[in-house]
């Protein structure tokens, strides 16, 4: 029956601090796309198919930012 679970945990790499909230609220476009990707219609974003991890802020030399999306199937 496909995907029934998911958990996204965002790793943010830059090299200024940023608040984690700021950061994972940016990351909406990208979880809407991903589960429309997904195509299905008994797939949605609501907390009862997405959870999400414990988002981590990781501070790297400039020029070497990047967003790393770890995603997870769950029962």
């Amino acid at each position: 029956t496909g995907i029934e679970r998911l958990r996204l945990t965002f790793t943010f790499h830059h090299w200024m601090p940023t608040d984690l909230d700021n950061l994972a609220i940016g990351m909406k476009p990208f979880v809407d796309g991903m589960v429309y990707g997904i195509g299905t219609a008994l797939f949605d974003d609501d907390p009862a198919h997405v959870i999400y991890g414990e988002h981590q802020f990781v501070k790297c030399k400039k020029g070497n930012s990047k967003t790393e999306v770890l995603v997870e199937e769950i029962g």
